[in-house]
């Protein structure tokens, strides 16, 4: 559609995305009606230019390690169907001898439950608390790494108001562990729902 890397969508249908968070730009374009959109692009030169785009389906890998960082970094945009595995394939893929991998969960607005107990697994000791989840019932049940750790190294998770749900459970476990530093500013406050602590 004539977009290059670093050209950054400024506007989709004549509402502007800059400045708002990443849950109102989702908002805006998972409810646009129309198979055709026009978006607002700047690219490197500052120009503004206007493309149409067909929409479609399209695929967001659930775990994409970021080639080019300094520090080995995974970005974890959402915890859907096959994250766990995405993410131990990204972790079986770093540098050898990589000690340390930085986890960026900023905007990660949570997804599966299931889905975050199992990636907690690939960093703690088997038998390890990640959450208790509790019923409406009120009866609890307490969910424990089950797998075997894959990485054993230092971890550091990027975090921000974006991060909510299953994300700051994932990153609470890990925390309370002492398996991850938690470095950037305060999380959504989502993951204390009457379903899960």
């Amino acid at each position: 559609a004539g977009l290059a890397p670093r050209d950054l969508v400024v506007a989709m249908d004549g509402h502007p995305f800059i400045g708002q968070p990443a849950a109102t730009i989702h908002s805006l374009v998972s409810q646009a009606l129309d198979s055709t959109v026009v978006l607002e692009v700047r690219g490197l030169d500052d120009r503004l230019r206007r493309i149409e785009v067909k929409r479609g389906a399209y695929h967001i890998a659930p775990a994409k390690p970021q080639a080019d960082a300094e520090e080995p970094t995974i970005r974890l945009p959402f915890f859907g169907d096959g994250t766990t595995r995405s993410l131990a394939r990204a972790l079986a893929d770093l540098p050898d001898g990589a000690t340390s991998v930085i986890l960026d969960l900023r905007d990660n607005a949570g997804g599966q439950l299931d889905e975050a107990i199992a990636a907690a697994d690939l960093f703690l000791e088997p038998g390890a608390v990640v959450m208790q989840l509790q019923g409406p019932d009120g009866r609890r049940e307490t969910r424990a790494a089950e797998g075997r750790r894959v990485f054993s190294g230092r971890v550091v998770a990027l975090v921000n108001q974006g991060t909510r749900g299953a994300a700051e459970g994932f990153v609470a476990a890990l925390r309370a562990h002492e398996v991850a530093t938690l470095v950037g500013t305060r999380t959504g406050g989502d993951v204390a729902v009457p379903e899960f602590h």
